[in-house]
């Protein structure tokens, strides 16, 4: 059974730092980029990888860089100013108050986790839209995301650790 393990934190080295603004932004690009067939629902690739990254090193995914990358979602998607934030900073305060438990893991805790994070943070884009008086969304397509996160969050996790074995950031895997 293969089971996460977070990178080696003894150094933080330009690697590990050049990781995560890298799979920030992608994650950032992919969920503001346009879709040609419409609105069609997506996983939350923002959420996955502050939820990885809150697990994997907490130290380096402080709330400001939380915030700033929500906010820099919000002006890329024309969601009202706080929305991404909000959920953002829902998504990375689940996930270290989860980290204890799915650290090290097996998958489907770290599955279970994932769900309840983008619960948290899609909760917490429902509160947004509702102070800022915008119209909700769906709740099928609230569902459709979540399922579609849970799915792809696996693939995410393996890809950002062979990233960061193959850079010299860390074991990653045990």
């Amino acid at each position: 059974m293969i089971r996460s393990r977070g990178l080696d934190g003894e150094d933080v080295g330009i690697a590990v730092i050049l990781l995560i603004a890298v799979t920030l932004v992608v994650a950032l690009v992919l969920m503001a980029a346009p879709r040609p067939f419409g609105p069609v629902p997506t996983p939350l690739f923002p959420v996955m990888v502050v939820y990885f990254w809150s697990i994997v090193r907490p130290d380096l995914m402080s709330a400001g860089v939380v915030f700033l990358s929500g906010l820099a979602l919000d002006l890329l998607t024309g969601t009202p100013f706080g929305f991404w934030a909000l959920g953002l900073l829902a998504a990375s305060g689940a996930a270290r108050m989860i980290r204890p438990y799915v650290l090290g893991g097996a998958m489907w805790r770290r599955l279970a986790g994932i769900a309840g994070t983008v619960a948290a943070a899609s909760l917490a884009g429902l509160i947004a839209l509702g102070a800022a008086g915008r119209p909700l969304q769906p709740g099928w397509l609230q569902l459709v995301q979540l399922i579609l996160s849970v799915l792809t969050y696996p693939l995410l996790e393996a890809a950002v650790f062979a990233i960061a074995r193959g850079v010299g950031a860390g074991r990653g895997r045990t």
